[in-house]
């Protein structure tokens, strides 16, 4: 466990080291995309100029996918309450809010990688965007110093699987839908005989 430790710290101060004046005020911008807030109404905004008609199944799918990482996130959050890089390594490069424990996982990686889930399978043709947005974030959160690498991954799979298993749902919802019930065809079929 201490060599993987090791590593996520190493892995951080590594990255966290490069930074520069204008990539710090782009990483403040593009560290915001993952905010909930932010991402709901950008979200809401895209859709409505963009997309009215899928608007309403895409805003719920991604609220849900959010919705239920968040849970996940919420709860090992407050399980394991792990500090964060400014507690260990307070000489390193912060911009930002000065947090200080609730590191693993996070959120905002989570909320993006989720989102990302959805409207890849919402918007096919773009799907290497919405994961390279999210890939981009959980960057960001590291170059903020707001997170250890291994707090992006883990927000990154809850992300990932919070974002499926609502497309799973979304799927296995539009398929009863859509499917004559069992009754119904049993019932035609007893009344052609």
């Amino acid at each position: 466990m201490d060599i993987l430790i090791n590593l996520n710290h190493n892995l951080f101060l590594f990255l966290n080291q490069y930074n520069f004046p204008l990539a710090d005020k782009l990483m403040l911008l593009i560290t915001s995309t993952g905010n909930g807030l932010v991402l709901i109404t950008f979200i809401l905004i895209a859709l409505a100029i963009f997309d009215r008609k899928k608007m309403l199944r895409v805003f719920l799918s991604v609220l849900l996918a959010g919705i239920v990482g968040g849970i996940v996130v919420h709860l090992l959050k407050l399980g394991i309450d792990a500090s964060r890089p400014l507690v260990i390594f307070p000489d390193a490069h912060f911009l930002g809010e000065p947090l200080k424990m609730g590191s693993f996982p996070s959120g905002h990686t989570q909320l993006c990688f989720s989102t990302a889930v959805i409207l890849a399978k919402e918007y096919k043709k773009n799907w290497k965007l919405f994961y390279l947005w999210a890939f981009i974030v959980g960057y960001s959160r590291i170059y903020v110093g707001a997170h250890f690498p291994m707090d992006i991954i883990a927000g990154g799979i809850i992300g990932y699987l919070s974002g499926k298993f609502i497309v799973w749902y979304n799927w296995l919802l539009n398929k009863e839908l859509c499917e004559p019930s069992n009754t119904k065809r049993e019932e035609n079929v007893a009344g052609n005989n």
